[in-house]
């Protein structure tokens, strides 16, 4: 089975579509986000490293109107030992590892966490 990929829209503009889909900017770094007692966190970058011990079940900042996809990559920091949990915009629950990055993708309007 040979893999088709599509063609963007306006074939020349293909870098400016790109780019909308990355409203942090490709590769954007946030500083270190602390989870506060609340279940929410608010993106600032597409790759964060977040820590404390919480709970994470919604990921808040993608700003309306942009078809961002991800994907997202949060890095445990040092002594992290947040959780992700569904009922919000998450998709499947996971415990973060020190040390390996959790990257997620946005699908039908929830993150999914690689591990």
């Amino acid at each position: 089975m040979a893999l088709t990929l599509p063609v963007p829209k306006d074939g020349p503009n293909w870098e400016a579509q790109m780019m909308a889909d990355f409203p942090f900017g490709v590769g954007s770094l946030a500083a270190t986000v602390a989870i506060a007692a609340g279940t929410s966190i608010t993106l600032t970058a597409n790759i964060m490293s977040v820590s404390g011990s919480g709970a994470i079940s919604t990921l808040a900042g993608i700003p309306a109107g942009l078809t961002f996809v991800g994907p997202l990559i949060i890095i445990p920091a040092a002594g992290a030992t947040w959780t992700t949990t569904t009922g919000g915009n998450i998709g499947l629950g996971s415990t973060s590892v020190v040390g390996k990055a959790l990257i997620f993708f946005l699908y039908n309007g929830l993150w999914y966490p690689s591990y």
